[in-house]
This record gives C-alpha cells, sequence and structure tokens, in this order.
C-alpha cells in the first residue's frame, strides 16, 4: 500500500529494531510546508514515529488520518509505514517535491 499526499510518500511495509521517537507537541508532523507553514501531521494519539534500520516509520494501531491544509485527508488503516519524502523526474534531475 502507497499513500501520496502532497510532498509526503508512505509506504506500508513491516520494520526491525525499532525505537521510539517522541514527536513535538499533539501531532506527528511527517513535513512542513516551505513557504505557506502548513504542515502534513497525523494526530499523536493515533500513532507512533519509530526509527528502525535508519529509516522512519509511522506505526498506526488501528488507524489514523494524514491531515493537511490544501489535500484531501489521507486514511491509514493499522500497519507500519515507511515514511518519506515523494521526487518528482525533470530533465535536469530528479527533485524533491515541495509543497
Amino acid at each position: 500500500m502507497i499513500i501520496r499526499q502532497g510532498d509526503v510518500l508512505l509506504v506500508k511495509r513491516e520494520m526491525e529494531g525499532e525505537r521510539v521517537v517522541q514527536p513535538k507537541g499533539k501531532r506527528i508532523v511527517l513535513a512542513e510546508g516551505e513557504t505557506t507553514g502548513h504542515a502534513h501531521a497525523i494526530d499523536a494519539r493515533d500513532a507512533d514515529v519509530v526509527e528502525a534500520g535508519g529509516l522512519m516509520f509511522v506505526v498506526v494501531p488501528d488507524e489514523a488520518t494524514l491531515v493537511h491544509e490544501e489535500h484531501a485527508p489521507a486514511k491509514l488503516f493499522g500497519g507500519e509505514y515507511l515514511t518519506g519524502a515523494q521526487v518528482e523526474y525533470a530533465p535536469a534531475a530528479i527533485r524533491r517535491v515541495l509543497d
């Protein structure tokens, strides 16, 4: 399962050797807008952030919603999601998607 929302990419997969990372505040921010200040975020009561093997995962016990002010909400079902930035191809280079 792959979930894309603006510049955020989540891939559902299992992890090994995990370490829980404490969120800052009441939500887990996966990416912050460079110009608008908007953020792709999940309520911290619904998920955990875990580092495993140098990669970051969002762990959702039951379900959670990824929200952003400029995108439709994305429903996450129970599981482990590898998180990272979206990239796009341009003739000059592969570049990170900016939201």
